[in-house]
């Protein structure tokens, strides 16, 4: 389980509407007025939604939006590969909106015990799902950004991991994992299969698919264990396709995985997550997308940096999780020990400008009890810094020695989480000659110097580790840059003083 995070919210927040009469919740089959308030601290106006949302719908800034239970964008549970959906809608929602999951739902699944005999009591099933042939349309920006919470967190309680959730995207994309009981016999190339987590179907034979839009997004306090054989992630994009816009989001403090792809072809660029309980980035049943600039903290309770499967039960499943990952900082003082890099099960994800600043345990292994890494996952311009370079296993020296690209050890500089005179010195592989989808840089790792720090502003406050801003050094004109600053930071959430983000924890 991950460490609790005990981030609160500062008593001083407000809202410059305070005391204002407030419009009422919209009119929409699946808004009404929340079942238990959660009395928020920003003195919101509170709107519930639930259930089959079969109509397009509209969060909006001036209000604070209750998930109650499963909530589901079209429904979630239309089989078929090329099944249309009759309830397909699109949620939107406005920049600076705050979406809380009410943890007074009861999980059918409440109470289980393991095969080891532990009792445990699974988290209130109050997540987000978008179905096939639906989309969430949630553009933040960097000023306004989009936030997924706990209750807790903006009613002045403590933060802690699996108070809600979660966020799932369903897509049409390929999956290479269809044959269990919605589609035992699937035909080629067109899977179809139930998600985890009871979140529906998804797959199909529609790998540029398009699922919505998620930018400037975070999702917080999310995650938990919903039943013996699932468990929730902060955000699974499940047979996502490759139209979806992916930017600029952070999960925080998950019980499960931060992100996850289970097949499909999502891109994803501007990354942030921190503190998650399990792997921070994982991917499986032939996920084919790419991304770039990502950026992993974790601190204590977390597993992997990255774990990617081909399939779970066969290494040879198609399509092959065939994907690549490029400019990443991992920063892990964990002294749990687990591995940074694990690719196995017959998967050929792939690393290039990665650096990675590791307490203990080792940076990569390619092999587990099965023996069935695969040693021509690509390595481009790997720089780590880590107790172990390699485990025992032979299939990790294999794996680093049939890489196109350099891999190398040496001594961390980083500023925290940004680039130090280390990582200027750090090998570079241009990805851009790779695939198109990758900016050509002049650095490794994801955060270029103090000058175009893209996470500023808008990720969740304290959960990276803290920056000396006397310690920044120059480098070149600016790469990848959204457009931010200091200005404006205090009045986030559409007109509301927000959360302060300008203190960085201490490592």
């Amino acid at each position: 389980m991950p460490k609790k995070s005990m981030i609160k919210l500062a008593a001083a927040i407000t809202a410059a509407s305070a005391g204002a009469a407030f419009a009422a919740c919209p009119v929409h089959p699946n808004v009404s007025s929340p079942t238990s308030p959660v009395n928020n601290l920003l003195s919101l106006e509170e709107c519930a939604i639930s259930g089959v949302i079969a109509q397009d719908l509209t969060l909006t800034s001036d209000k604070l939006w209750v998930i109650q239970g499963k909530t589901s964008v079209g429904d979630s549970t239309v089989a078929g590969a090329t099944a249309t959906d009759p309830s397909a809608s699109v949620l939107t929602i406005q920049a600076g909106t705050i979406i809380v999951g009410d943890d007074s739902t009861v999980n059918p699944n409440n109470t289980f015990t393991t095969d080891t005999g532990d009792v445990i009591t699974t988290p209130a099933p109050d997540y987000l799902i978008v179905a096939r042939g639906s989309r969430i349309e949630a553009a933040g920006t960097a000023q306004a950004p989009i936030t997924f919470t706990s209750a807790q967190a903006i009613s002045g309680g403590i933060a802690d991991s699996g108070q809600w959730g979660g966020l799932y995207l369903n897509g049409y994309g390929l999956n290479n994992g269809c044959k269990d009981a919605v589609a035992p016999a699937a035909p080629t190339g067109a899977c179809t299969r139930s998600g985890e987590a009871d979140t529906g179907t998804h797959g199909g034979n529609d790998n540029a698919d398009n699922s919505g839009t998620l930018q400037y997004v975070t999702v917080a306090y999310a995650g938990g264990v919903f039943s013996p054989e699932s468990d929730l992630n902060g955000i699974a994009f499940q047979s996502v396709g490759s139209n979806t816009t992916v930017d600029h989001i952070q999960v925080h403090a998950n019980v499960d995985d931060g992100v996850e792809m289970y097949g499909g072809a999502v891109n994803l660029k501007n990354v942030v997550l921190t503190d998650n309980g399990d792997d921070s980035f994982d991917s499986t049943e032939g996920w084919g997308g790419k991304a770039q600039y990502v950026v992993i903290y974790q601190s204590s309770g977390s597993d992997r940096a990255f774990e990617s499967d081909n399939n779970k039960k066969s290494n040879n499943a198609s399509p092959t999780t065939d994907a690549i990952v490029s400019n990443v900082t991992v920063v892990s003082s964990d002294p749990g020990g687990a591995d940074g890099l694990k690719v196995r099960r017959g998967s050929l994800l792939g690393f290039g400008n990665l650096v990675m600043d590791k307490d203990s345990g080792t940076c990569f292994d390619l092999d587990d009890s099965a023996g069935d890494g695969n040693p021509n996952a690509p390595l481009w311009a790997v720089t780590t810094d880590c107790a172990g370079l390699v485990t025992d296993k032979p299939e990790s020296d294999t794996w680093i020695a049939n890489s196109p690209g350099q891999v190398s050890q040496y001594t961390s500089s980083l500023n925290g989480y940004i680039n130090g005179s280390a990582e200027v010195a750090a090998a570079v592989y241009d990805m851009n000659t790779v695939d198109s989808f990758f900016d050509t840089t002049t650095f490794s790792g994801a955060v270029q110097d103090c000058a175009n720090d893209w996470t500023l502003g808008w990720t969740v406050n304290g959960t990276l580790p803290a920056v000396d801003q006397n310690a920044c050094i120059d480098s070149v004109a600016p790469v990848n840059v959204p457009i931010m600053g200091w200005a404006g930071l205090a009045v986030l959430f559409g007109g509301l003083v927000g959360i302060s983000r300008m203190t960085r924890r201490v490592k």
